[in-house]
């Protein structure tokens, strides 16, 4: 049974510092600010190949 504490501290050890840098370096802003200016991008490019698309075809 000793044997298998350190191993178990150390893997809570581990986790506990993960998840305490994943906080500290993505917050739910960041996130939430890279999906929209990503979503912004391709919404602009999709509008634009239309736009070329209708001007092709108007021709």
């Amino acid at each position: 049974m000793k044997s298998s504490v350190g191993p178990l501290l150390l893997l809570s050890l581990v986790a506990f510092v993960s998840v305490t840098l994943a906080r500290s370096v993505f917050t739910f802003t960041d996130v939430l600010a890279a999906a929209t200016a990503d979503f912004n991008q391709k919404s602009q490019e999709q509008k634009l190949l239309d736009l070329q698309r209708w001007a092709l075809c108007g021709q």
